[in-house]
């Protein structure tokens, strides 16, 4: 998608898993993500769900969902807002 390839080119975000996927993605934070997810809350953004509470060995790990009802200038808006906090 064109959010995941856009969240991919940031400093520090990597793509966690590589098989396909359709709405949702899990991607790898150069920070705590739950920290992230706070920040980004600032911004009236709810970045993604920081999973790696439940699965500790991920790390900084966020899922990230995405479907129809997001408009482009909400994602862009997420890009852009995530790019200030890294």
């Amino acid at each position: 998608s064109a959010l995941k390839d856009a969240l991919c080119r940031l400093p520090g975000i990597k793509l966690r898993f590589t098989g396909t996927s359709f709405n949702e993605f899990v991607v790898q934070t150069p920070r705590d993500s739950k920290k992230l997810v706070e920040d980004l809350m600032q911004d009236r953004l709810i970045a993604g769900i920081p999973i790696g509470t439940w699965y500790p060995e991920l790390g900084y790990a966020l899922l990230v969902t995405t479907t129809e009802m997001n408009t482009d200038d909400q994602r862009t808006k997420l890009v852009e807002s995530l790019k200030r906090v890294l």
